[in-house]
């Protein structure tokens, strides 16, 4: 039996326990300013779009806005490096995705993972295979085909994520794509529409709107499964091409960022993963909602880093 003594106890421990959730929850001073995120690719691709999506419902949670900047350049790096390097006092975050994974383990990315702690992800992406609608190849084999007899085009960022999935699919093609630099996502998306280059290997939320009116179509989808959104798409493994390659929608901080802050933001992206506007978004982008928390994304990434350097060290990537 519980004596009023014991009931004081317990009512003194849970006011504590309490009160340190909201601490926890929302750091004393913090934010100071606008909360700097950036985005290491160009202006209108998948990462800019999601940066820009949860922008919105964070403005709500914070008595300061949050300013995103697009850093494209050097396959994440530039963008990567100047989080990695920044004041870690909360003010500064890189929203990206794999592709910083894969800088790192080509030696593009310095300091590398080590300089960059991570808050959450917010959302996964499976990578597909595009092509213009008045393309000739009706399916994956047909490109595959084609690729043995001559020069294919794909647009990528030479050493970005789109470089190391046009990398996976021809390895289970047996086959060789000719690269060709175009840039950031969403530049890519334009050399295939405008038929400077013959695929491109993207996710479908850069896509969707261009499949959609009769533009581009989807060949494949690079996953174990077919996607939800799109399940009349094979996937590469049903086309007898087994190849996988995803994209995680993931923020990180400078390395050294105090916990309490780390925590407070990892609580508001998971907040917002709620917001009306971010849930419509992210499945009319035909974005899967899935959220990580911060421990759960470093074994992610950990995981993903060791496979990324038997990649590169198997096709001599490394800068």
């Amino acid at each position: 039996m519980i004596n009023k003594r014991d009931l004081m106890l317990l009512g003194a421990a849970a006011f504590t326990n309490t009160f340190a959730i909201k601490a926890m929850a929302q750091p004393a001073g913090y934010p100071q300013r606008p909360v700097r995120v950036v985005v290491a690719s160009g202006p209108g691709g998948a990462s800019d779009v999601m940066a820009r999506t949860f922008q919105r419902s964070l403005d709500k949670a914070s008595p300061h806005p949050m300013v995103v900047q697009n850093m494209p350049g050097g396959g994440t790096s530039i963008g990567a490096r100047e989080i990695a390097l920044a004041d870690p006092d909360g003010h500064h975050m890189l929203m990206m995705h794999e592709g910083v994974i894969s800088a790192a383990a080509q030696g593009i990315f310095q300091p590398g993972m080590s300089g960059l702690t991570s808050v959450a992800s917010t959302g996964r992406d499976v990578y597909s295979v595009v092509v213009h609608a008045a393309s000739p190849y009706a399916t994956l084999g047909d490109l595959i085909a084609a690729a043995k007899r001559g020069n294919i085009r794909t647009s990528v960022n030479i050493g970005g994520l789109n470089h190391m999935t046009s990398l996976i699919v021809a390895d289970a093609g047996g086959v060789s794509f000719r690269p060709v630099q175009t840039g950031s996502g969403a530049d890519s998306v334009r050399s295939v529409l405008g038929k400077q280059t013959d695929v491109i290997f993207t996710v479908p939320s850069d896509v969707t709107s261009y499949v959609a009116s009769g533009d581009m179509r989807i060949l494949a989808v690079l996953d174990e499964k077919r996607s939800p959104f799109a399940p009349n798409v094979p996937t590469a493994a049903e086309a007898g091409f087994p190849a996988v390659s995803r994209l995680t929608h993931m923020w990180w901080m400078p390395k050294g960022t105090p916990t309490d802050r780390i925590a407070w933001m990892e609580s508001k992206l998971k907040a917002a993963m709620s917001d009306p506007a971010v849930v419509e978004s992210l499945k009319s982008r035909m974005i899967d909602a899935v959220f990580m928390p911060g421990a759960d994304m470093d074994r992610y990434v950990e995981a993903t880093n060791r496979k990324m350097d038997d990649f590169v060290k198997r096709f001599n990537l490394k800068q």
